[in-house]
């Protein structure tokens, strides 16, 4: 015996359509990462600061983040931050941003260094965002991780922010 389903055209339709639009958006994003259209390039004008330079002491700054992150040891996170940084959000507060980051991300699976941007200085200190292209439980993204260096100190870190694509 043969049954046969009722297909509605509008619903059809709109599914399809769907379809094609997460297609085509995903091929987009694809294209602008590889095509490094939203990541900018190492800028060879302004090399990072020392304790930065090599893409192994970058990759030491992720995995810094990423064990501490991944283990929602926000204590640490916080340690991390220049002390700027920490005179102006409380222990508190970026804990409850943090908690809020990792429910919509989980865990950060691995991550590869992609490049930095340097940033407009001001006052002598100069800005960096360095940027990872991640894996997270809940899908691809980029971290981004904000530092500025004035004069010869050690770099600093302002904060990092994490974007799903």
């Amino acid at each position: 015996m043969e049954s046969r389903i009722a297909y509605s055209p509008p619903l059809l339709y709109l599914i399809l359509t769907i379809c094609l639009l997460n297609l085509i958006g995903t091929g987009y994003l694809a294209y602008k990462i590889h095509s490094n259209g939203s990541l900018p390039h190492d800028a060879a004008q302004s090399p990072l600061p020392s304790g930065l330079n090599t893409k192994v002491e970058r990759m030491a700054l992720f995995e810094k983040i990423k064990s501490s992150y991944n283990i929602k040891d926000y204590d640490s996170l916080y340690s991390l931050f220049d002390e700027i940084v920490r005179t102006k959000v409380s222990r508190e507060q970026s804990k409850e941003t943090l908690t809020a980051l990792y429910n919509l991300t989980g865990q950060i699976k691995n991550g590869m260094y992609e490049s930095y941007e340097v940033r407009p200085s001001q006052n002598g200190i100069r800005n960096y965002k360095l940027y990872y292209i991640i894996n997270t439980d809940n899908g691809p993204g980029i971290l981004y991780v904000i530092i500025f260096q004035q004069g010869k100190e050690p770099f600093r870190i302002m904060g990092f922010r994490i974007n799903k694509n």
